[in-house]
């Protein structure tokens, strides 16, 4: 056992991608040391990963080792070996980006398809990780090992909601905790094992309630979500001057409402199997959620019709399934304009804001 003055040493840091390409083609990456996690990414999770690099959102830290192997340095991965992987595959054109991305330049391209596009190259190769060097006193291999793994039991981080459970106690967070137990959110695939695993089912039908909350409809946003819990974790102390200008909610309405909707979804579910699959899709549960709230909330909405609504998914599916959808003089261009609004980035304001728009068109036609 290292006494105080042997402790393990991590200095933080930042690299960009290019340092680790360059590390990787001189052999001085490591992506396979004794006590490296076997946990192996899907082709779906590399590719959100590059969506991730390609927006410039964050990640977690990578994790490296340095010894000295043949008078040189050499960089084991103690943690991040999936995200690198997933960087140097798409180096080698072994893997693309999402064919949903957003921009025409580089859906569904290899790296090989845009070494022209001179400004996504630069957001690919200087795409920063944070970098945390660890430092051992002792190199002992079982000491070693004992360090790394207990590095990777203890470097989950959690996510914003899960951070959410673990800070709020009082009426919001209880009232969607025991919500999504609800059988409806089974029968719509928002609640499965994977997503409460995360607490992403949670996270989700807090940002349906936050459509009742407001009555609007708004892009993603982890922050709103924090001052959704933060205002209304205790409604009987509500502060009504709160920086997001929610309003108090009488606890009885509020619950009502989420039913009342709930129970219109149902009945289109029951109408017709084609809508089932078509919202097990979040992005058209949550648009189908935001018209009959603000249907029921807005005189110059039209009411909600189910005929309308399946014939619309019906040629929905049609644009979804041809090899060519972009040939828009082909389509109906109300319901073009919602599949447009349904690829890329389709939790932001704008793409949501363009379905209600095109299923207010949808419901208004004679």
């Amino acid at each position: 056992m290292p006494s105080i003055q042997n402790q393990v040493s991590r200095r933080p840091s930042t690299q960009d991608v290019s340092w680790f390409l360059d590390l990787a083609s001189t052999g001085q990456l490591d992506l396979n040391p004794s006590y490296q996690r076997r946990s192996v990414w899907n082709s779906k999770d590399r590719k959100y990963f590059l969506d991730t690099i390609f927006r410039g959102f964050p990640c977690p830290p990578i994790y490296l080792h340095k010894t000295i192997r043949d008078g040189r340095s050499v960089y084991a991965v103690v943690d991040g070996k999936q995200r690198l992987e997933t960087v140097l595959m798409f180096r080698d054109n072994r893997i693309a980006l999402p064919n949903a991305f957003g921009d025409a330049r580089l859906d569904g391209k290899k790296w090989k398809q845009i070494k022209d596009e001179n400004d996504a190259v630069a957001t690919f190769l200087n795409y920063v990780f944070p970098v945390e060097f660890v430092e051992l006193p002792f190199n002992d291999t079982a000491y070693v090992n004992d360090v790394f793994d207990r590095l990777n039991r203890n470097s989950k981080i959690l996510n914003p909601q899960e951070l959410r459970h673990a800070k709020y106690s009082g009426w919001f967070i209880n009232l969607v905790e025991d919500e999504v137990y609800d059988k409806f959110w089974q029968d719509t695939k928002v609640r499965t094992k994977a997503r409460s695993r995360r607490m992403l089912d949670v996270q989700f039908v807090s940002e349906l309630l936050l459509v009742i909350v407001t009555k609007s409809i708004c892009g993603f946003s982890q922050e709103m979500l924090d001052g959704l819990y933060a205002t209304y974790d205790d409604v009987d102390d509500f502060d009504a001057d709160n920086e997001w200008r929610y309003v108090p909610l009488i606890e009885e309405d509020f619950r009502s409402e989420i039913d009342v909707v709930k129970n219109k979804i149902s009945e289109v579910l029951n109408t017709n199997s084609i809508v089932e699959k078509f919202l097990t899709d979040t992005k058209h549960l949550y648009s189908l959620w935001a018209y009959l709230v603000l249907s029921a909330n807005t005189s110059n909405i039209a009411p909600f019709n189910n005929e309308k609504y399946i014939s619309f998914i019906e040629k929905y599916r049609e644009v979804e399934a041809s090899p060519n959808p972009l040939e828009r003089d082909s389509w109906d261009p109300i319901v073009y304009g919602y599949y447009d609004a349904s690829r890329g980035a389709t939790t932001e304001e704008p793409q949501r804001k363009k379905r209600q728009e095109m299923l207010e068109q949808i419901m208004g036609q004679a």
